[in-house]
């Protein structure tokens, strides 16, 4: 699902550089909390949190020896390459849903 059509351009243009931090953990509540009404920073809370909450379960996972780590290993590759294609999406303007976790809202 993509929110582009929804998000004015002023918006995008104008919460581009807060909305980076979106996707840098707690950090997030700061465009989040500062920025309420912006459509564009929600989008990207959202994925902010959800990439948080993944980074989380891999943290978790690496509790149980050998499978445990391989699999938090691969997640932590994959949020790594999340937190880049988040990025990069802020940076054009972009409200797409990060690969395999993204179709999912926890912030409304």
């Amino acid at each position: 699902m993509s929110y582009d059509n929804e998000i004015s351009t002023t918006d995008i243009e104008e919460n581009k550089a807060i909305a980076i931090l979106c996707y840098f953990g707690l950090f997030l509540l700061i465009p989040y909390l500062t920025k309420p009404d912006s459509k564009f920073i929600k989008y990207h809370a959202n994925q902010g949190v959800i990439l948080l909450l993944f980074g989380i379960i891999c943290s978790a996972v690496l509790i149980v020896p050998l499978l445990g780590w391989i699999a938090g290993l691969i997640g932590y590759l994959f949020s790594f390459v999340c937190f880049i294609i988040g990025i990069l999406n802020v940076l054009n303007g972009r409200c797409k849903p990060l690969p395999l976790i993204g179709k999912f809202t926890v912030l409304k």
